[in-house]
């Protein structure tokens, strides 16, 4: 078996304690090396044990886990955050991060984070460096999101975005310039992440950015026309509020 080499970190030992425990148990592929309550021995150890992957609390006592990764001198590993607060701060750890664990942690939860991560370090072309770039790079006026594909992650600025459909428990998504990727996520998964950034989800199988809506056409029972042409369905229940958030967006 392949392990991965992993450094916890939380200012709760009980939190330490909960997660060493379902990581012995349920993940052993995963070889903890250390543990850490603060920023500083986070720092000292992760740099000394120079791990794949980091587990971090999201906010410590001090401060917050994104102290540790500006210090770090070792910058090859991956990033799972955990926390307990607000849908903002999940959000942008959607956006930027591999993954995130909502405390208390699920077990099923972890379980997929884990092995997500896996799969990124045997399989995805992707460096662990450039992850990191994109984390500590996250800007909140011209966001990108973390879009998961069989074989990698990609990056992709939510305003290149025009259309996303649902493939059973796969989404394609649709670019500006034509290009479209096949995320292993479904489309519930983008829908929580997009639906307050201009996305508004039209139809069971297709959400729309509304600045790629060109106009609503009544006839027909109703469909969305995009500015590239593209014709996007709308279920009748939905036709108010799409009309009310698209009045809202112009």
């Amino acid at each position: 078996m392949e392990y991965i080499t992993t450094i916890i970190v939380d200012d709760e030992e009980r939190s330490r304690s909960t997660l060493r425990n379902l990581l012995n148990k349920y993940c052993k592929e995963i070889e903890i090396l250390a543990e850490a309550g603060n920023i500083e021995e986070a720092v000292s150890l992760i740099d000394t044990h120079k791990p794949e992957l980091l587990i971090l609390d999201i906010r410590l006592k001090e401060g917050t886990s994104f102290e540790i990764l500006r210090r770090l001198s070792h910058a090859d590993y991956y990033v799972i955050f955990c926390t307990a607060y607000d849908e903002y701060a999940i959000k942008a750890f959607k956006f930027s991060a591999i993954d995130y664990l909502l405390k208390p942690i699920d077990l099923e939860e972890l379980i997929a984070a884990i092995s997500k991560v896996k799969k990124i370090i045997h399989r995805s072309a992707q460096t662990s460096s450039e992850l990191i770039n994109q984390l500590l790079t996250f800007n909140l006026n011209d966001p990108n999101i973390t879009v998961p594909t069989a074989n990698s992650l990609e990056f992709v600025r939510i305003r290149q975005i025009q259309w996303l459909r649902s493939e059973g428990a796969y989404t394609e998504i649709h670019l500006r310039d034509n290009n479209k990727i096949l995320s292993s996520k479904n489309l519930g998964y983008f829908e929580n992440i997009l639906r307050d950034s201009g996305f508004f989800r039209t139809h069971h199988s297709h959400m729309v950015n509304l600045n790629a809506v060109k106009r609503y056409v009544k006839k027909d029972g109703g469909y969305i026309e995009l500015h590239n042409k593209t014709i996007i369905p709308i279920s009748r229940r939905k036709k108010d509020m799409f009309m009310q958030q698209y009045s809202n967006k112009k």
